[in-house]
């Protein structure tokens, strides 16, 4: 399990109870970066802040390395199978991860970043992909860009690489530009009349 840390909104009741909805949306690795920046100004905060930006970016990453076209689809479910089975929340799991990760003087990687290897096999991930399709959206490369500044770690630039290489090979339309494509779990796979900007 790869205990991938993420964000997502909540569902409220009529009684004002909370639920996640366990979406994650590719725009919010975004996220990433904005802790990353806080870093610089917030000293108090910037283990903890170094620690979420990390971890989240962590998923961001994993979503394109599962894929085989190396894109990350535009939202996905979290799988509830994944979570706590103590039934304990997800809050509770990742502030005790955090609690933890405190006491040891704030070393080591949040949990999520110890990812050995991508899951090709979409029956083996935490996630279901809902929204398929990759529409160009540059935030997880921003990401990986700051934290390679804020954390001189060179996997955070080899990961934008990466990136960038999955859309030439992938969203490169012939005339020039790119394209948004439908599928990123499909090598070659049909591409939209579309390059948002």
């Amino acid at each position: 399990m790869r205990h991938l840390l993420y964000v997502t909104d909540a569902n409220v009741d009529s009684d004002g109870d909370f639920s996640p909805s366990h979406t994650f949306e590719h725009l919010t690795c975004f996220l990433p970066g904005v802790l990353a920046l806080g870093v610089a100004t917030l000293p108090d905060m910037r283990p903890t802040h170094m620690w979420a930006a990390q971890g989240l970016a962590q998923t961001c990453w994993t979503l394109y390395a599962d894929s085989p076209t190396g894109l990350a689809p535009d939202e996905v479910i979290i799988s509830t199978r994944s979570a706590p089975s103590d039934g304990s929340q997800w809050d509770d799991l990742w502030a005790t991860h955090l609690a933890q990760w405190e006491q040891s003087g704030s070393r080591g990687d949040p949990p999520g970043l110890r990812l050995a290897e991508p899951v090709l096999d979409a029956n083996q991930r935490e996630y279901q992909p809902t929204k398929p399709g990759y529409l160009l959206r540059p935030e997880t490369v921003e990401s990986f860009y700051l934290l390679w500044r804020t954390t001189g770690n060179v996997v955070w630039r080899e990961r934008g690489w990466a990136v960038f290489e999955a859309l030439l090979n992938e969203t490169q339309v012939e005339d020039s530009g790119f394209a948004s494509i439908r599928d990123v779990y499909r090598v070659g796979g049909p591409k939209l009349d579309e390059m948002p900007r």
